[in-house]
């Protein structure tokens, strides 16, 4: 959360600059739109870092199981049938195939 809100903060503060930007004779602006592009970027990889988390705590409260070796977190809850993890997926899974197209480099 404490990186959502660091992420969110910089967004803000980067759109903040843009009422500052100078207006050229041309019409153009005056403008170097990259940071706040970077820091959209941190944001959204961030929202998405939050919902991985939730798979990890899901993982991490469950007995271990050496026999699966999956290193990604919610393929291996699927594989030990852990309860509640398919309603966590479902959960967020409209959230999650919105913004993750949407951070992607």
């Amino acid at each position: 959360m404490a990186r959502i809100e660091r992420a969110f903060t910089s967004v803000l503060d980067r759109v903040s600059t843009v009422y500052g930007a100078r207006h050229l004779a041309d019409g153009r602006v005056d403008y170097d739109a990259a940071p706040l592009l970077e820091a959209q970027v941190e944001l959204l990889e961030a929202m998405l870092a939050h919902v991985d988390d939730g798979y990890q705590i899901l993982k991490a409260c469950s007995a271990p199981q050496p026999e699966v070796t999956e290193p990604f977190a919610d393929r291996w809850l699927e594989k030990v049938k852990h309860p509640t993890a398919r309603g966590f997926k479902n959960a967020v899974a409209s959230y999650r195939s919105q913004v993750a197209p949407l951070g992607s480099r």
